[in-house]
C-alpha cells in the first residue's frame, strides 16, 4: 500500500469592518487585523483513496461554504464529498458567516469558498510519498477550565501530535480542547485566537509545518491569567499577551513530546463516513416565538443596552431558527473517522460537543489512541450531556442548542460504532 501526504495554506482573513462572530455584546465591526486567519488543507492519500482534512481559522463550518468548497473541488478532483473534512478552529474574533450580518459581507461570502477550495487543490497538487510517522501525546492542564463547573468539572488536557515525516518539512496534525476564546466581546481585532499562536509558537521552535484542530470543548474556556473563576465566562479579562501566553505554553509541550516520539512505519490507513440523525429540540409556536422577536427589537430600539442587546439576538435567532426546523423531528449531520495503523484513529464530530462525550469516546474507543475533533462540516449548535440539560443553563435551551436531551450520547454511540468499523 502506497501513502501520500500534501500540505497547503492560504490567508483568508475578511475585510476590516466585517463583524466578528462568537459573541452577541458586540456593537459594531472589527477595527483591524491582529493576525491573519488560515485556511489549512493535509491530503492524505493512500492507494486511491484520497482525504483532505482542512483546518478553518473559523466560528463554525456553515452549509453554504461547505457545500460551495465540495462543488469547486469536485471539478478539478475525482473525489467524494464525504472525503473532505472541514473542521473550524472556533475563534471568536473571527467573521460572521451568517444571520443578521450576513447581507454586509456577500463579496467575502463569495471569495471566502474559493480561497479554501484552492488550498485543497494545491495540497493535493503538493502531494509527495510518506512512509514513516510518530504518535506523542502530552498534557497541558494549567490553562484551560470547565466554565460550568470551575475548579471540579471534566477537562481534557490531552496535547495530541501526529508527525509526518516528509522531506524537506515534517507535517504535523495538532489536536487540543479549549474555546478559542482567550479574547472577549471587547477585542475588536481579527484574530485565530489561541491556535493560531498554538501554531505560530510549533513551527518556530520545530521547523515543521502545523496545522490545528480543536477537540470537543463547549464547555471548556481558557484559563489565563486574568480569569475570574466566580464570573467564568467573562472573557473580556483576556489579552494579546494572554493569547501568546496559552499558545507557546502548549506550542513548547508539544515540542518536547514531538522531540521524545519515535517514527514507525505507516502500514495502512482507513477512513469512513456515515449520514447521523438527531432528535430535534422541542420548540414553542413560531406565533410565540415572533411575538417575543418583536418586543426584544422594540426595547432594544428604545435603549441600547447589553440585556435589551442579548435579549434581541436569542430573540431573532430563536424565531428564525424555528421557521427553519418547524417541521423537521430530526436534525441530520455526518461524522468521519481515519485511523492510521491499528492504534491510532481520528474521529471528527459536527458543532460544538460537551468535554464529557469526548472523555467517554476515547475511554470506550477499540484504539489504544483515540483523537477527538469538533467543529466538522456542520454547525448545529450545543451537544451538552444529559446531566447538563437537567442542570440547565446557557449550552441547553434553545436556540444556543438545536438538540434534544439525550443527543449527545447518541452522538457518542454513532462514534463508537464508526470507530469499531475502522478495526
Amino acid at each position: 500500500m502506497s501513502f501520500e501526504i500534501g500540505f497547503y495554506k492560504d490567508v483568508i482573513t475578511p475585510p476590516i469592518g466585517i463583524h466578528l462572530a462568537g459573541y452577541a455584546h458586540r456593537t459594531h465591526g472589527s477595527v483591524g487585523i491582529h493576525d491573519h486567519l488560515y485556511s489549512r488543507s493535509l491530503y492524505i492519500g493512500y492507494n486511491d483513496r484520497k482525504i483532505f482534512i482542512v483546518s478553518l481559522d473559523l466560528l463554525g463550518v456553515t452549509e453554504y461554504i461547505r457545500k460551495k468548497v465540495v462543488s469547486i473541488v469536485k471539478k478539478q478532483i475525482d473525489i467524494q464529498e464525504e472525503n473532505i473534512v472541514l473542521s473550524a478552529t472556533h475563534t471568536h474574533s473571527g467573521p460572521v458567516l451568517k444571520g443578521y450580518f450576513e447581507n454586509h459581507l456577500k463579496e467575502y461570502l463569495e471569495i471566502l469558498p474559493q480561497k479554501i477550495a484552492g488550498t485543497i487543490i494545491a495540497s493535493y497538487q503538493n502531494r509527495k510519498k510518506v512512509s514513516e510517522f510518530s504518535y506523542s501525546e502530552g498534557s497541558v492542564e494549567e490553562v484551560i477550565i470547565n466554565r460550568r463547573a470551575p475548579l471540579k468539572g471534566p477537562i481534557d488536557p490531552r496535547v495530541h501530535l501526529i508527525n509526518f515525516k516528509t522531506d524537506p518539512q515534517n507535517i504535523v496534525f495538532l489536536n487540543y480542547t479549549s474555546h478559542a476564546v482567550v479574547l472577549g466581546a471587547n477585542n475588536y481585532l481579527i484574530s485565530a485566537d489561541y491556535p493560531g499562536s498554538f501554531i505560530k509558537w510549533y513551527e518556530r521552535i520545530t521547523g515543521y509545518i502545523a496545522t490545528f484542530h480543536n477537540g470537543a470543548c463547549a464547555n471548556i474556556n481558557p484559563y489565563t491569567p486574568g480569569t475570574d473563576i466566580n464570573r467564568v465566562y467573562d472573557r473580556n479579562v483576556g489579552t494579546f499577551d494572554d493569547v501568546d501566553w496559552m499558545g507557546s505554553i502548549l506550542a513548547f509541550e508539544a515540542a518536547k513530546k514531538t522531540r521524545l516520539s519515535y517514527y514507525t512505519k505507516i502500514e495502512q490507513m482507513k477512513y469512513l463516513s456515515e449520514k447521523i440523525k438527531l432528535r430535534r429540540i422541542d420548540i414553542p409556536s413560531l406565533e410565540e416565538l415572533e411575538k417575543r422577536y418583536e418586543e426584544a427589537k422594540k426595547k432594544l430600539n428604545e435603549e441600547e443596552t447589553l440585556e435589551n442587546r442579548w435579549n434581541y439576538y436569542m430573540a431573532r435567532n430563536s424565531y428564525l431558527l424555528a421557521k427553519k426546523l418547524s417541521r423537521r423531528r430530526y436534525i441530520t449531520s455526518s461524522i468521519s473517522a481515519l485511523s492510521l495503523n491499528d492504534n491510532i484513529a481520528i474521529v471528527f464530530l459536527p458543532s460544538e460537543v460537551f468535554v464529557e462525550h469526548q472523555l467517554y469516546i476515547k475511554k470506550k474507543s477499540p484504539f489504544q489512541h483515540t483523537i477527538v475533533v469538533g467543529y466538522t462540516n456542520d454547525y448545529i449548535g450545543y451537544i451538552p450531556t444529559r446531566k447538563a440539560y437537567e442542570e440547565g443553563g446557557y449550552e441547553t435551551v434553545f436556540p444556543v442548542t438545536l438538540l434534544a436531551k439525550g443527543s449527545g450520547e447518541q452522538l457518542r454511540r454513532y462514534a463508537l460504532k464508526l470507530l469499531n468499523k475502522l478495526r
